[in-house]
């Protein structure tokens, strides 16, 4: 899929924050989203009246709440969107986190998964769930397809080997020291992830998608539903700062 498509599919996705969520116009889910959408959410209908209930339930149980996406990304026919919920926009650590991802064809919106959580006071490294912390140095190098692709390979064999394999020798490899974490109950730096890992029985870990955009690689968990999201920020072959929704 050309970048074209994707930034197209990217506009798409937004319409949904701007225009029916914080808009209010529900009349265009029959606009973005395909007749016969499916959904990947507990207790929820598949069809556009589905996501219309769905979207529904999102205000009946968040009233005057406001969508503000943080981070959206596009790779073939997925565009992910990281956004928080909140009446409180200006308090990151009010409300929920959530990712939708969804699958895109002709111009609609085919397929949608939904994963959230609530927000705590508070995180064990002082960072919430969604700011970018990371500085570069000098100039923010330009992404390419093949600088995407060498960072969605770094990810994946990175985070396999450990939570699998629990390949520690690959936090020192690919891992920066002064890694930024936005898990909750994880502090920052390396060692931090080294402790973290060490302390897990390995196994279990695959992904059923994966999308590289820019700087940032995202990994989706789940049988049916979403039930896990990591997002990896890569510079110059190290992976540098983690975001993820449990």
């Amino acid at each position: 899929m050309t970048q074209d498509c994707e930034s197209k599919n990217k506009d798409l996705v937004q319409k949904i924050y701007t225009d029916i969520m914080n808009g209010g116009k529900t009349d265009l889910v029959n606009t973005y989203f395909d007749a016969n959408v499916i959904l990947h959410i507990s207790g929820a209908n598949n069809g556009a009246t589905g996501e219309t209930s769905h979207l529904q339930s999102l205000k009946n149980n968040n009233p005057n709440y406001i969508a503000t996406l943080k981070h959206l990304a596009a790779d073939g026919d997925y565009v992910a969107a990281h956004w928080h919920l909140s009446a409180k926009p200006d308090n990151e650590f009010n409300g929920k986190a959530v990712v939708d991802l969804y699958r895109v064809a002709g111009n609609k919106i085919i397929e949608h998964w939904h994963l959230s959580a609530n927000l705590s006071d508070t995180t064990v490294s002082g960072n919430s769930l969604f700011s970018d912390l990371y500085k570069y140095t000098g100039t923010k190098p330009v992404a390419t397809q093949d600088s995407e692709a060498a960072n969605n390979q770094l990810v994946t064999s990175t985070y396999l080997g450990l939570f699998n394999d629990k390949n520690l020798s690959l936090i020192d490899q690919n891992i920066a020291p002064s890694y930024l974490q936005h898990n909750p109950y994880v502090p920052n730096g390396s060692e931090a992830l080294r402790n973290f890992v060490n302390a897990r029985t390995p196994g279990g870990l695959s992904f059923f998608a994966t999308i590289s955009d820019d700087d940032l690689v995202w990994t989706f968990k789940g049988d049916g539903n979403l039930t896990l999201v990591d997002m990896f920020r890569v510079d110059n072959k190290k992976i540098v700062e983690h975001y993820d929704l449990f």
